[in-house]
C-alpha cells in the first residue's frame, strides 16, 4: 500500500512542475505581447501618386502623406484624393478636402471618420482612392480622370494635444 501513495505522489509532483513550467512561459510570454504585437503604420501606392506615411488617431483623424511625381507620358498631372475608406473596422469613410497633391512636394491631407470613436492599439487597414488628370486631356469634356489606389494599415494611435 505505501508504494502505491509513494507513486501516486511522484505522478502528481511530476505533473505539476509540468504545469507551472508551461503556466511560466505562457506568462512571459503574455507580458512580453508576443500575442498582440505592435503593427507599424505603412502605406503603398502607384506612380504617379506616392505615399509617405499614414496615421489614424483615437479622434477618428486620418491623415496621409501625399505627393505626385511627373511620368514622362503623363506631363502635368493635377491629382487629387478622393476618398478614404477602410476595410478593418468596416463602416468608415471620410471625404477628405479637395487639395490638389502637389508635384514633388508632401502635403499632408486629414479628414475625419464618420463612425464610432476608434479605440487605442486596434488595428486598421483601408483603401484610399487618388483621382488624376494629366494636363493633355484636361480641356476634354470630360476630362480623363485616372484613379490610383492606396492600400494603408497599422495600428490606431493615441490622439496628441496642440
Amino acid at each position: 500500500m505505501q508504494k502505491r501513495g509513494q507513486a501516486a505522489i511522484e505522478f502528481l509532483t511530476t505533473y505539476g512542475w509540468a504545469i507551472l513550467i508551461i503556466l511560466i512561459v505562457v506568462g512571459a510570454i503574455y507580458s512580453l505581447n508576443l500575442f498582440s504585437p505592435k503593427v507599424i503604420n505603412k502605406c503603398d501606392s502607384v506612380s504617379p501618386i506616392s505615399c509617405a506615411d499614414i496615421k489614424i488617431d483615437t479622434s477618428n483623424t486620418v491623415s496621409l502623406l501625399l505627393s505626385a511625381s511627373d511620368v514622362s507620358n503623363k506631363p502635368g498631372l493635377k491629382p487629387n484624393i478622393v476618398s478614404v475608406t477602410l476595410t478593418t473596422p468596416e463602416g468608415y469613410t471620410c471625404n477628405p478636402p479637395t487639395n490638389a497633391i502637389p508635384l514633388d512636394r508632401n502635403i499632408l491631407i486629414s479628414c475625419t471618420l464618420q463612425g464610432n470613436s476608434l479605440k487605442e492599439g486596434r488595428k486598421f487597414s483601408g483603401v484610399a482612392l487618388a483621382q488624376y488628370v494629366s494636363q493633355d486631356t484636361e480641356n476634354l469634356v470630360p476630362p480623363l480622370k485616372h484613379n490610383v489606389e492606396i492600400t494603408f494599415s497599422g495600428t490606431v494611435e493615441t490622439q496628441v494635444g496642440i
